[in-house]
């Protein structure tokens, strides 16, 4: 393109490829994004919250290309970086239908948590969302799925904030 938005930006019809010949088992092609505190000339080590990278999806919206995104997948800080600890995170964001802004949908703690419409988990999949029911369908070939405590907890059935049903440890 003739007036860059960035660094680097390419315009045409044809993809981006990064190919990475050589039998590189370990890695393979890859992209690394990296982002530091401070300044170019000084930088910091990264603080909880500060965005490492993000790869965004977007488009041309009938009038002009768009820098906002559209869905988003960003790695996040989950605490003040040094030589010895560099917890992270990672974001997905989408754009419900009919609207314009992105926003996060679900994450990826450093305890490997997994929160939909929640950002604190509180179990290895939390879900969160008022008015939806969560299904658990069976698979490879089992015929009942599996729902209950992991921990010397009741199992209770609950529906419009009341308890219809508890089985005890």
């Amino acid at each position: 393109t003739s007036v860059p938005s960035g660094l680097l930006h390419t315009y045409g019809n044809s993809a981006a490829f990064i190919d990475r010949p050589g039998g590189q088992a370990v890695v393979g092609s890859h992209l690394l994004l990296r982002a530091s505190s401070g300044t170019v000339a000084a930088p910091t080590a990264p603080t909880s919250g500060s965005y490492l990278g993000t790869v965004n999806f977007s488009g041309y919206d009938g009038a002009s290309w768009l820098s906002s995104l559209g869905a988003a997948v960003q790695g996040q800080a989950a605490e003040n970086w040094s030589t010895s600890v560099r917890g992270s995170r990672l974001l997905f964001s989408t754009t419900t239908l009919g609207d314009v802004a992105a926003s996060e949908k679900m994450r990826i703690e450093p305890s490997g948590a997994v929160g939909i419409g929640t950002t604190a988990p509180t179990a290895k999949l939390s879900v969160v969302d008022s008015g939806i029911d969560v299904v658990v369908n069976p698979n490879g070939g089992l015929s009942a799925g599996v729902l209950g405590t992991v921990s010397n907890h009741p199992l209770r059935l609950i529906s419009n904030n009341t308890t219809h049903a508890t089985i005890l440890p």
